[in-house]
This record gives C-alpha cells, structure tokens and sequence, in this order.
C-alpha cells in the first residue's frame, strides 16, 4: 500500500528492499508448508521488487535463495541452475551471501544431476566466496551465509555424490550448529543416515 503512493525515490527503494525481504521470507515458509505454486508466485515478486529497489546484493540473494528453495521444492535442477546462474551473472564477481547460495544451489542441482566434476567445482566456487564475504558471512539471519551453511553445503554434495569424505563432512557440519537448530540438524543427521 504504501509503494503506491508519492514518495522521494531514496524511500521507495527503501520500501521495496523491504517488499523484497519480507516477499522472500513469506515464499521461504509457503514453501516449506508445500504450497509450491504461492512459493513460486511470491518468489516472482520478491526478484520484481529486489530488482525496482537496485539494490545488487539484494536482487543476488533472491536469485541464489531461491535456487537453493527450489532445490526443495522439486524444481527442475535445468531450473534450479538457471536462477542460480541469473544470481551469479548480476553479482559480477563481487563475492555476498547471495553468490554463495546461488553456487551451492548450482552444486546440489549438478549433484542431484550425478554431474560430481560440476558439482565439486561449484561447491569450491562457493567456499572461495564464503572466504571473501565482509564480516566473515554476516550474523544469524536468513540473508547471511554463514560457515555452518558451507558446511551444510559440503555435506548434501558430498553425501549425494558418494564423496569419501561425506561422514566428516557432516560430523564438521553438526558441530558448527547450535543445538537448537533443529532442522538443520535433522537433515544433517539424516545425510549422515544415508
């Protein structure tokens, strides 16, 4: 409602970093409660409004979000790997959470695609970005990438593509996880199951 009406352009875009976030955050939990076709639809409105407010970091982190969302929601990995793509074409090269959530989502698309060569390479691509992120991958929040997200990375890669390393990968993973980081936690445990 309040987009709609007059205001200085520094506001606007302001308003629609906003829009984007909360558009994100609101396609995240559709998601997660199986409503795929909302999901889809408000992701569409989360990259409308990231990509009106110019913020760069922004419009990366919907795009690398999304792809890692997709990865859950049964999207095709041709489309998991093109929204990451579009997220790692806008960034540029300028490592942020977004870029690292686009290459990991590229690694588990490639994984699940049994593409391991690829799948290495992106999750490497990721790591390097991890290393290069300012405040060493930002705080507890759904817009950061933090090092227990690479590790959480590491693991479903390395798990899906019988990497050797897989049981370490995911022992490193849980220890980085604060106990009452339940779902992240079962999925590692589940990984480690497999």
């Amino acid at each position: 409602e309040l987009l709609k009406r007059q205001m200085p352009d520094a506001d606007r875009r302001r308003m629609l970093r906003v829009s984007a976030g909360l558009s994100a955050c609101l396609a995240i939990d559709l998601g997660g409660t199986g409503d795929i076709r909302a999901a889809r639809a408000t992701w569409a409105t989360a990259k409308r409004a990231a990509d009106a407010s110019g913020d760069t970091a922004l419009r990366v982190w919907v795009r690398g979000r999304a792809a890692q969302e997709a990865c859950w929601t049964g999207r095709p990995a041709e489309a998991i790997t093109a929204l990451a793509d579009e997220g790692i074409a806008i960034a540029g090269g300028t490592p942020s959470a977004g870029l690292a959530r686009a290459q990991a989502a590229r690694a588990y698309a490639a994984a699940t695609q049994g593409d391991t060569a690829q799948a290495r390479l992106a999750l490497a691509e990721a790591e390097q970005t991890f290393e290069r992120l300012p405040n060493a991958g930002g705080g507890r929040t759904v817009f950061a990438f933090q090092e227990s997200h690479l590790w959480w990375s590491k693991s479903y890669v390395h798990v899906l593509t019988d990497d050797g390393q897989a049981r370490a990968t995911v022992a490193g993973a849980l220890s980085r996880y604060p106990a009452e980081a339940h779902g992240a936690r079962s999925n590692l445990a589940l990984m480690d199951a497999v």
